[in-house]
């Protein structure tokens, strides 16, 4: 899981977002043979939501899980998400999918979930934001791990006032303030396929368990241009002291 996977230090996991709209297994089987370490397991609709996912698609994803030795993460849907709105039909919407992501992520046996409560800054009502994330973490196991993806300044305030341990944090390159790069609760740092680098911090290698790389844009990407960025990515990481 995310504390005994630290000392491997930035494992890259790798989204199915790369194979957009393809089958979610084979889409996952793919990324496994070009060479990434893990998979973050999309849950955005239309493709991928998971009350619409077949079940046969199900079986096949937690067979081919079970028999690989990788680290596996489901992310929740980033489309229309907001549980902080003020329209009370949008954050019950967006809290009912995170809770589908987090289900799945459970029946997967996934090493933990990745979950991005809004797609927008956090808001400065931070009993808000605070009331609105303990309703979904009060649903979830003592022996699940959940990564939140917070962006925005508050991010830092909010981090500072989540004390379970089973709870860490993404750092999205771009849209997280970069004190919560200093956090030694972040367990992984989300980078969209570029031509530079995020930034580097001293440590980042041995501190942070894991990297997750999403493609610039969601499509059907053809292998060989994916395993180019993988193999990019790879020789970045191991650049790093």
């Amino acid at each position: 899981m995310v504390e005994s996977a630290r000392r491997d230090g930035l494992r890259l996991l790798c989204s199915t977002e790369f194979f957009w709209g393809s089958d979610i297994g084979d889409a996952s089987a793919h990324l496994i043979k070009i060479g990434c370490e893990g998979l973050v397991i999309s849950t955005d609709p239309p493709h991928y939501f998971p009350s619409t996912l077949h079940r046969e698609s199900m079986r096949a994803l937690r067979d081919l899980i079970n028999s690989l030795d990788v680290v596996v993460a489901v992310r929740s849907p980033e489309t229309d998400v907001n549980i902080f709105s003020s329209n009370p039909y949008i954050s019950e919407a967006s809290i009912r999918s995170i809770e589908d992501s987090i289900n799945l992520s459970l029946s997967l046996n996934a090493d933990f979930s990745i979950i991005r409560p809004s797609n927008s800054a956090i808001p400065q009502n931070y009993g808000l934001v605070m009331s609105k994330l303990q309703r979904i973490l009060s649903g979830v196991g003592r022996n699940a791990y959940i990564a939140l993806e917070l962006m925005g300044e508050g991010a830092l305030e909010i981090s500072s006032r989540i004390r379970e341990r089973r709870i860490g944090f993404v750092y999205v390159d771009g849209r997280s303030p970069e004190g919560l790069l200093r956090s030694d609760r972040v367990v992984c740092l989300s980078i969209y396929s570029k031509s530079e680098p995020l930034r580097v911090i001293p440590g980042m290698r041995t501190s942070i368990p894991y990297l997750a790389l999403y493609p610039k844009e969601r499509g059907m990407h053809r292998a060989d241009d994916v395993k180019r960025i993988v193999l990019k990515v790879k020789s970045w990481r191991e650049s790093l002291l």
